[in-house]
């Protein structure tokens, strides 16, 4: 029984770089359409600020 490969030449090097590519080129998609809502719509001036102050936690060494 032969073996029989479909997919000479193409390595796991090969594979990486187009996902990178294709996660690089979704990210620049979404960034694009960000640009072009920004541009339509007018940004508003904040008319409040919530503060929430949370006294009482464990301290960071505690976490950890």
């Amino acid at each position: 029984m032969t073996r029989h490969r479909n997919c000479e030449g193409v390595t796991r090097r090969d594979c990486l770089k187009l996902g990178l590519g294709g996660l690089l080129a979704g990210g620049l998609v979404g960034a694009l359409r960000a640009t072009a809502t920004a541009a339509v719509s007018p940004t508003r001036a904040a008319k409040a600020c919530i503060l929430i102050w949370m006294d009482g936690g464990p301290s960071h060494y505690e976490t950890f």
